[in-house]
């Protein structure tokens, strides 16, 4: 029942206040009652009664307070897929599961069987699905994709999003939910499984069951991987001189096959370089397999790695591109070291024994007269005839302040390297206040540590670990396969010692740290400086890798190491110019350097200022013939040396965007051919000559997880649901959604206010027609 109350005064006085005010009234007016007939008074008292006690009522602000009792329904979150991968058709699933599946939708098995799975997750909430859940939750829907992002009934759901984040937005949607008091009975999650975000959806699915928020997650797609073979990577180690062996590893991904027989072909242009037969195991999974060719002749060539079946219960083919870069002639190494330490012996009978490698060996003169070695490079022109410099633990005292300056513009300037073995005696603190300190990539202490410091503790072993750019370095990989390679470092003998440093200079990278050390001690180190590079080695142990395991990985490294140095050379030559880039395959996004050498400067002949004059590299994607340019700048005491780092997009050569592959999604794309060639206006005619040197180099899109996702990841999805207290169900069930959520209502009261201010038009209609009648009836009585 309505109840009466009034804001300013109780009730009880109201009624107090009405009465006498009513009775007031009447006394006020009994003079005028006898003026006028006996019912002509009654009413004018009446009326101006009703007036008074009207006007006061409303004084005191009465409401109508009205309460009933509602039930609240509670919410569900209906979520559909918004990643690309969800654009995906799958075409080749069983019959059984398309009949299945269209009987579900309602639809013809051809159509389904050709729809994109947001197609199908459509259909299912156009089917009428959704009326059904209405009629017992409030229905929230969302696109997920790295965030949910709402939509409404019978619009399409959004598509296009680069990654999938299966139960982390569902997650915080809930919490943000609950904190706002609403009751979530559950959500519905329309997915293909293909989750690829940072961390285990599980632990986000956790978080629901906890909330008491059941997911129920609907399979899309292919309920098994469609049966085929393909080449998932290719690695190879690093760069290679003309005569080696490139080693590399091919890792083949098989889904749905019986053990068979496949063949693996290495091209050249079409050229077999290398074959080889290979058994895959039956059922899921990826086969790494070792693979060795010779290099071939110098310069940088696109391969092609094939796959092929000799057999059996699949029938085609799969390749993907490799590119190397094989280096002309020999490297010629000049190696220096203060004593003839292990390290030292152990590194000159490696490089000695390379093929690829001219040494020349050093060793500082015993004391008491410490000296350089008579035959060791002392003039300028002398030392940037080789292309690598070893320093070992070598004391400066033996150089002249000249020649150490020399060691320094042989980095920055000539483009060389260097590559400094720290040691307990003498590097890298004794060579701090001289110029080659300013090319090394590590920061040292102030003041410098004591002889003892830096060893291993008793029991301690400083085991090695490469760091994540040392996982993707040439120079580290010692066998292909990061993951292989990365535990096969951590298994290493490791070093009695770690030479101590402050940290790493800007533009320097760590390759291997000691593992597990809080101060993350530096092993390896790099540094890109002016035209050259620095290689820092923080631990003279690398001898002891041959008491375990042979020769083979201490030899491997070291020949990484050279080649390596050299990568910088330019291999691309006319006879006005060289012409190199840093890699031959990048992946997006990608800043490329570019190295020129105009001879005619080199010699000294480019005439006053000739560096002045500009030199551009311009730089063509072949697949569509777009072209950029880029400027290069003078390297300074270089003689002739030009350098720049591009980025491809800001120079309006941004990878283009990947095809569209079944249903719509993007297809995984071959890496982009570029060529650099010089425009150099200095030198008359030659940027117009089309046999000018170039170089090429092939640019790798992005890797696309989404385009991965070639069927519904069935066990992730099921242990996603489990997680979260609910069930998987296939496409072709999903009606059993509404059946495993409970109702979430609850019972509230509802309170509802109304007073008569909250009708001014009424209430003005009432009070003027009181006054208007009192009015009209005191002139027919002739009161006025």
């Amino acid at each position: 029942m309505p109840e009466i109350a009034t804001r300013l005064l109780p009730l009880p006085l109201l009624a107090l206040l009405l009465a006498a005010a009513g009775a007031g009234a009447v006394l006020l007016y009994r003079r005028e009652r006898a003026l006028v007939p006996r019912r002509a008074g009654r009413w004018l008292a009446t009326s101006r009664c009703a007036l008074v006690l009207l006007l006061l009522a409303l004084l005191a602000d009465p409401v109508k307070v009205a309460r009933e009792r509602v039930l609240e329904r509670g919410d569900l979150l209906v979520v559909i897929d918004a990643s690309r991968s969800f654009s995906l058709a799958d075409p080749r699933r069983p019959q059984a599961q398309v009949e299945a599946e269209a009987a579900a939708l309602g639809a013809a098995p051809g159509e389904v069987r050709e729809a994109s799975r947001r197609d199908l997750a459509a259909r299912a909430l156009a089917s009428g699905w959704l009326d059904e859940l209405g009629r017992r939750f409030d229905l929230s829907l969302f696109a997920l994709a790295g965030e949910l992002r709402p939509f409404a009934a019978g619009a399409p759901p959004p598509a296009g999003g680069p990654v999938t984040d299966l139960t982390r937005p569902i997650a915080e949607e809930v919490a943000r939910r609950r904190r706002g008091g609403e009751d979530i009975a559950g959500a519905v999650l329309f997915t293909d499984g293909a989750h690829n975000a940072e961390g285990d959806p599980c632990d986000a699915a956790l978080q629901l069951a906890l909330l008491g928020v059941p997911l129920v997650v609907v399979g899309v797609g292919a309920l098994e991987r469609p049966a085929g073979l393909r080449i998932e990577s290719v690695d190879a180690t690093g760069r290679t001189f003309a005569g080696d062996e490139v080693k590399a590893q091919v890792v083949i991904a098989s889904s749905e096959l019986p053990a068979m027989e496949v063949k693996v072909d290495v091209l050249d242009d079409g050229r077999e370089l290398k074959s080889f037969a290979a058994t895959i195991p039956a059922g899921n999974g990826s086969t790494p397999m070792p693979l060795a060719f010779p290099a071939g002749s110098a310069g940088r060539r696109k391969l092609t790695v094939r796959v092929q079946a000799t057999g059996g219960a699949w029938t085609g083919a799969d390749s993907k591109d490799l590119w190397i870069e094989v280096l002309s002639g020999k490297a010629r190494v000049l190696l220096l070291d203060g004593a003839p330490r292990w390290e030292h012996r152990y590194l000159r009978e490696a490089l000695s024994r390379d093929v690829s490698v001219e040494l020349h060996e050093h060793l500082v003169t015993p004391p008491p007269e410490r000296r350089l070695p008579a035959g060791f490079p002392r003039t300028r022109d002398e030392l940037f005839a080789h292309d690598v410099v070893v320093l070992g633990d070598v004391d400066p005292a033996v150089f002249t302040r000249e020649e150490v300056e020399a060691l320094r513009d042989f980095v920055a300037a000539r483009g060389g390297s260097i590559v400094a073995i720290a040691g307990e005696r003498s590097m890298p603190y004794r060579w701090a206040e001289t110029p080659l300190a300013e090319v090394l990539p590590v920061e040292l202490l102030r003041p410098a540590p004591s002889g003892t410091a830096g060893a291993a503790a008793p029991g301690e072993a400083l085991v090695l670990t490469l760091t994540r750019a040392g996982e993707g370095s040439a120079l580290t990989r010692l066998v292909p396969g990061r993951e292989r390679n990365l535990e096969l470092w951590e298994m290493l003998p490791a070093p009695q010692w770690v030479c101590p440093v402050k940290g790493l200079r800007p533009g320097a990278e760590a390759l291997a740290t000691v593992k597990g050390d809080p101060e993350r001690r530096v092993v390896l180190a790099t540094r890109a400086m002016g035209a050259g590079r620095v290689l820092f080695a923080g631990a003279d142990a690398t001898w002891r890798w041959r008491f375990r395991l042979g020769d083979e990985l201490h030899r491997r490294f070291w020949g990484q190491a050279v080649r390596w140095a050299v990568s910088r050379r330019l291999s691309a030559e006319d006879e006005h110019a060289r012409l190199g880039t840093d890699a031959a395959v990048y992946a997006a996004p990608a800043r490329v350097t570019i190295e020129a050498l105009l001879k005619a400067r080199a010699a000294g002949d480019g005439g006053a200022g000739a560096e002045d004059e500009p030199v551009d590299a311009v730089i063509t994607r072949l697949a569509d013939g777009k072209q950029g340019r880029a400027r290069l700048e003078p390297v300074p005491s270089s003689g002739g040396r030009y350098r720049a780092e591009v980025s491809l997009a800001e120079i309006g050569l941004a990878p283009a965007a990947a095809p569209a592959g079944p249903g719509g999604a993007p297809a995984q794309d071959a890496p982009v051919e570029h060529r650099v060639r010089l425009d150099v206006p200095a030198i008359p005619g030659y940027s117009a000559r089309e046999d000018r040197a170039s170089v090429a180099f092939a640019l790798e899109p992005a890797p696309d997880r989404e385009a991965e996702a070639a069927a519904c990841d069935v066990r992730l999805a099921e242990e996603v649901a489990a997680a979260a207290g609910g069930r998987f169900l296939p496409l072709a069930r999903f009606r059993e959604a509404a059946e495993l959520l409970a109702e979430k209502g609850r019972e509230t009261e509802r309170v509802s206010r109304s007073s008569p201010w909250d009708r001014p038009a009424l209430l003005a209609a009432v009070l003027l027609g009181l006054l208007v009648s009192e009015w009209i009836l005191r002139r027919r009585v002739s009161l006025t």
